[in-house]
């Protein structure tokens, strides 16, 4: 049974289902050539707007990652950083924390952060699926 009749099936998903690439420089690249071949009017977009630029981060963790999309959700960048740069200072002594040490952390110390009650609901509750393996991170 395919991946496509599974879903439709309502099975579960598994992540390692899917083929995945690094995104570099090239990869977009070739991208942008074969949408602008199979597609006009997205070339001329394409053309309009240049190259994609968005590489992403090759430095840190996945859980890394993920705690500062979450800190940043909804701040300025000046804003996010402050507070990120705090919560990196205080919870991973200087590096991005791992889930272990975020759990070690009560909501106080991370709220003095100048995390949200809410990021540092959903900041915990990643560290907790990530530290018991409900999510599995490959770094």
């Amino acid at each position: 049974m395919d991946h496509v009749s599974r879903h439709a099936q309502g099975a579960h998903h598994d992540y390692r289902d899917h083929v995945t690439i690094r995104l570099t420089e090239e990869a977009l690249k070739r991208a942008a050539e074969e949408l602008s071949a199979a597609d006009p009017k997205l070339a001329r977009v394409i053309d309009a707007v240049g190259p994609c630029t968005m590489i992403p981060r090759v430095e840190g963790s996945h859980f890394d990652h993920l705690t500062r999309n979450i800190v940043y959700q909804q701040l300025s960048g000046a804003a996010a950083g402050t507070i990120h740069g705090r919560f990196v200072e205080r919870i991973g002594q200087g590096k991005p924390p791992t889930p272990e040490q975020l759990l070690a952390h009560d909501e106080p110390t991370l709220r003095a952060c100048g995390l949200s009650t809410a990021k540092v609901a959903a900041i915990r509750d990643l560290a907790l699926h990530v530290s018991d393996r409900r999510l599995p991170m490959d770094n």
